[in-house]
């Protein structure tokens, strides 16, 4: 099959035009604004039907990261805890070894809950 022409290289070579009276013009560029984005993304998401959100703020990000490194702490916690073999290096902690890997799971399946609710809400 013999490929079609494309202008200048694009990909998408077709062109519309749409008007739109001052309140649906001002509400796409304050849409548009909140999400960090242009025009042509943000008609091409709706078209084919991305869920649209604002883009979230900074913290966010920070916040995602650090719950990262939790979980990574966390694993790193529990895998040295399942390596310890006798049961005596555990005689001047107050909590049994297994109920504590227990507590460490669920922590980390809590983070990962509230991770997930996060990246829901604002991605």
């Amino acid at each position: 099959m013999k490929k079609k022409y494309v202008p200048h290289g694009r990909i998408r070579q077709h062109k519309i035009e749409v008007r739109l009276n001052d309140e649906e013009y001002f509400k796409l560029e304050d849409t548009i604004s909140k999400m960090e984005t242009n025009k042509s993304e943000y008609l091409r998401k709706l078209i084919v039907g991305t869920q649209i959100k604002e883009k979230p703020p900074d913290e966010f990000y920070k916040y995602m990261k650090e719950f990262s490194l939790m979980g990574s702490n966390l694993n790193q916690i529990a895998e040295r805890i399942n390596t310890i073999i006798k049961i005596e290096d555990w005689e001047e902690e107050d909590t049994d070894p297994k109920e504590f890997i227990r507590q460490l799971k669920r922590l980390r399946a809590n983070l990962l809950n509230l991770k997930k609710r996060l990246e829901s809400e604002y991605l």
